[in-house]
């Protein structure tokens, strides 16, 4: 799961407007679908940004795009954190 569609959105809004909790919706998603850690935080983040009324990214990053910025690479290639040893 690299971003939520409007249909899992959906249900996380619905789940926040039961009650639950941005933390208890990511763990009771977690367990059904059987998601990894990473699509359990990527549902958990949505919910606390649906929750404070902000409008979750969904879409706009890939895994792809959060590999090119997590790479620790600045601006023309220039390493700016050092590397994992």
């Amino acid at each position: 799961m690299a971003a939520l569609s409007d249909d899992q959105l959906d249900e996380i809004r619905r789940q926040l407007d039961q009650g639950m909790t941005p933390d208890a919706i990511a763990g009771y998603l977690g367990r059904v679908a059987d998601l990894n850690l990473m699509d359990i935080e990527t549902v958990r983040t949505a919910a606390y940004a649906i929750s404070r009324g902000e409008t979750p990214w969904a879409g706009t990053r890939t895994q792809a795009d959060n590999r090119r910025s997590d790479s620790g690479m600045g601006m023309r290639g220039r390493r700016t954190r050092p590397p994992y040893r």
